[in-house]
């Protein structure tokens, strides 16, 4: 409720309240009425008379008394508003206390059930929904992809979502071997380099100047300190250590 609108209502009661201690003044004050003439004289009209100075007085203190209840309800009224809207704050702080908590269980719970659908070993990537792990096994690019065939998977497709979490992962393990063998190739086209499950490789992933085939003989993609982390194509033969993926 607006304090507009109690003000309004407490308005209405003054009028009402003075309304009717005028009229029950009136009563008083004629029984203390003297009804003369303008000289003085007793005056024989019913309708003629002058209040005299009590009479003022009793309206003075009713108006007074009005005012001061019409105050004291406005308080009540406003501090009632109050509370109503204190006890209502801390409801809603309450539910949005469960709301968290209930948000918080519900995402514990999407990676309690992605690890358990995850081979040993493998970890559950959610923004993607596939399952991945990291081999510190230094192979060759074939090698490497061998392993990952036998867990049932291939090596890591990388894309734009999940590059820089991987980018990351292998940054902080890659000190094992050179570096780390993902899954992109133009061994079958020269120049063409897609990822494994089909997706054009993004020149953002690719380190400067790269991939150069250097000296004819780089065909396989991988990461490593040398480039920065960033995408940069190894003589396959190369002994890196690998990511695997499970979709």
């Amino acid at each position: 409720m607006s304090t507009s609108f109690i003000l309004s209502i407490l308005f209405h009661q003054l009028v009402l309240r003075v309304t009717y201690v005028s009229s029950q003044s009136t009563n008083v004050c004629a029984a203390n009425s003297v009804k003369v003439d303008d000289k003085g004289s007793p005056y024989n009209s019913v309708n003629m008379f002058f209040w005299d100075s009590s009479c003022k007085l009793v309206i003075q203190e009713e108006i007074g008394n009005a005012k001061k209840n019409i105050c004291v309800q406005k308080n009540k009224s406003e501090n009632a508003i109050n509370l109503q809207n204190d006890a209502i704050t801390t409801k809603l702080r309450t539910l949005e206390g469960k709301i968290g908590d209930v948000l918080k269980k519900a995402e514990q719970l999407k990676s309690n059930i992605g690890n358990n659908v995850c081979c040993v070993g493998y970890h559950y990537y959610q923004e993607d929904g596939f399952c991945y792990r990291f081999y510190y096994n230094c192979l060759s690019w074939s090698e490497a992809r061998q392993v990952c065939l036998e867990d049932g998977g291939d090596l890591i497709s990388l894309n734009d979502r999940n590059f820089i979490f991987f980018k990351d992962l292998i940054r902080s393990k890659a000190a094992a071997c050179e570096g780390v063998w993902v899954g992109t190739t133009d061994i079958y086209t020269e120049g063409n380099w897609n990822w494994l499950n089909g997706g054009k490789v993004s020149s953002i992933f690719w380190q400067p100047k790269q991939p150069n085939n250097y000296e004819g003989n780089e065909h396989c993609g991988g990461l490593s300190m040398q480039s920065k982390y960033l995408l940069n194509d190894f003589t396959c033969s190369r002994k890196l250590s690998f990511l695997c993926q499970i979709a």
